[in-house]
């Protein structure tokens, strides 16, 4: 599998992909979905709200700092023989 650059393609939202950020460090992450607590009057006990067009860790929290240059799709699972 090769890189693809952020310039280039983005991927589908929710998949899990491998990310490359600009300082080298890899992590196992996604794009596009997150849900980031909302804590305001109409929402005390602790709503969430759905963020799409951002970088999220495995788990779904959103991602800030150092920006994701590249992604590639994560390889298959190893097959039992």
């Amino acid at each position: 599998m090769n890189w693809i650059s952020t310039s280039e393609r983005m991927p589908e939202s929710g998949d899990k992909i491998v990310l490359c950020f600009g300082n080298g460090v890899m992590i196992i992450g996604m794009y596009g979905v997150t849900h980031t607590p909302v804590i305001d009057k109409d929402h005390i006990d602790g709503g969430y709200q759905l963020k799409v067009g951002c970088w999220c860790n495995r788990e779904g929290e959103q991602i800030y700092g150092q920006g994701v240059t590249h992604w590639m799709p994560l390889p298959d699972a190893p097959r039992s023989e």
